[in-house]
This record gives structure tokens, C-alpha cells and sequence, in this order.
């Protein structure tokens, strides 16, 4: 079972992952000191609270990827990234894909080199 506050703050971040979260902010939400946040985070998830957002992001990213036509950059928007660059390197580290593969790949396209 997952405690209350932990779950209220996973719920919150899945519905806003393009939201700049401060561990500040997401201790509160669970009703904890940040450290008691981190510990019971990372208990229940298996993970500190910054790299499951970042598989938030990227699984909002594919989806943005294949539902739309939206600039690269439009994507790494949409999932919270300030910097198209770090969107690709992040999305790449994730999926061992560029942004654009991944979209090209998924919609049955062949890669352009």
C-alpha cells in the first residue's frame, strides 16, 4: 500500500510532468520533510523522485511523437524540457533513440541518413 501523501504526489506529477517540481514542493504535497520524501519515494517506486519524472516525461514525449506533427521542439515543450538538446540526449538515453528516429520508426518510416 502506498502512503497517502506519496500517492497524492505521484498522481500530481503523472497528470503535470511538464511541471518544474522542487523537492520542496513535492515533500510538502506528501505532507513530509524532503529527506522522509526521498527515502519513502525511492521505497515505494524503486527510484529518486527526479528519474521517475524523467520517464514520465519521455513516455508523454513518444506519445506527443506519434499523435502529432509537432516540431521536435514543440515536444520537448509539451514534456517540460527547456532545451531541445536536453530533450533529445534524455530521450535517447531512455529509448536509445533520437527524438526524430523513434517518430520515424513508430510511424513506419525509413530513417533519412
Amino acid at each position: 500500500a502506498i502512503p497517502k501523501g506519496l500517492e497524492t504526489v505521484l498522481n500530481r506529477m503523472a497528470l503535470y510532468p511538464h511541471q518544474a517540481w522542487t523537492s520542496a514542493e513535492l515533500a510538502g504535497l506528501a505532507g513530509m520533510s524532503v529527506a522522509r520524501f526521498y527515502r519513502g519515494f525511492r521505497q515505494v517506486t524503486g527510484s529518486a523522485p527526479i528519474d521517475w519524472l524523467r520517464r514520465e516525461r519521455i513516455n508523454l514525449a513518444k506519445r506527443r511523437l506519434l499523435e502529432s506533427a509537432d516540431s521536435i521542439k514543440a515536444v520537448a515543450d509539451q514534456a517540460g524540457y527547456n532545451s531541445p538538446y536536453f530533450f533529445s540526449r534524455d530521450f535517447k538515453r531512455h529509448t536509445g533513440q533520437s527524438p526524430s528516429d523513434y517518430r520515424r520508426q513508430e510511424q513506419g518510416v525509413r530513417p533519412i541518413r
